[in-house]
């Protein structure tokens, strides 16, 4: 109920049309509602049209928003400009943050996904933080005052994820803080790293595929080391967030 009385409140808001003329996946709404709340800050950097679709639809081409005109015009819309820029822009260095009242966790995404219906996660007292894949150096001006919570990293098990978990944990071991790597279950499904718009490879080359094994505990190596002789990875998707932090909170 509560996640209907969200995307309602996002069509009244919104002055977006509420109909069946306008063929929008449960995907592109969930990016139109995670657009309109946070528009400012994406109109602040703003960005080209494939580097904002690879960040609102990474599992789609960079093309997605392109080849989507009636997605394009709602985004475009919603931003209250009439084009995207031509090219990126040079300052790269934001974050976005799910504020809730009273927060008990802070999670560190790798992906946006999380944040595009977050009512149940603030509902859980978790806070949520995307700084956009190796965008981490706002990290390194994070307050002293947000160090006193549990904070913890959520992506998925490949490497570009993994990498980006080791350079995010070297810059808060610099401010004496540890941060937990949230695991998959043991059950969770594995994917071929050749599946369609996955990017990130394991190199067979290096030994722990060039990972710093020393960010890792013995479990978390055993399951690496098998994900890389098996060329595989685990989507962050299989990962039931609220229920791993429940868990880990009552242990």
């Amino acid at each position: 109920m509560e996640t209907f009385l969200y995307y309602n409140k996002f069509f009244e808001e919104s002055g977006l049309e509420n109909n069946s003329k306008k063929n929008f996946t449960e995907q592109d709404l969930k990016a139109l509602i995670f657009v309109f709340y946070n528009k400012q800050e994406i109109k602040k950097r703003m960005t080209t049209r494939k580097k904002l679709s690879a960040e609102l639809f990474r599992k789609e081409n960079s093309k997605y928003i392109e080849n989507r005109p009636s997605l394009e015009k709602a985004i475009l819309q919603l931003l209250e400009v009439d084009a995207f820029p031509e090219n990126d822009p040079k300052n790269h260095q934001w974050r976005w943050v799910v504020d809730c009242l009273e927060p008990q966790v802070i999670v560190l995404c790798e992906n946006l996904d999380c944040l595009k219906v977050p009512v149940e996660y603030k509902k859980s007292n978790i806070e949520l933080w995307y700084v956009g894949g190796n965008n981490t150096k706002p990290l390194q001006d994070i307050s002293a005052d947000k160090l006193g919570l549990p904070i913890y990293y959520f992506c998925d098990w490949d490497y570009n994820g993994l990498d980006i978990y080791c350079q995010v944990k070297n810059i808060f071991k610099e401010k004496g803080k540890d941060i937990i790597l949230i695991e998959p279950p043991k059950n969770a499904k594995k994917l071929p790293v050749t599946v369609k718009h996955h990017k990130s490879k394991w190199s067979q080359e290096k030994q722990f595929s060039g990972l710093d094994q020393s960010h890792f505990t013995i479990g978390q190596i055993e399951v690496i080391d098998s994900l890389i002789s098996k060329d595989e990875w685990i989507e962050e998707e299989s990962i039931d967030l609220i229920e791993y932090l429940i868990f880990a909170c009552r242990n």
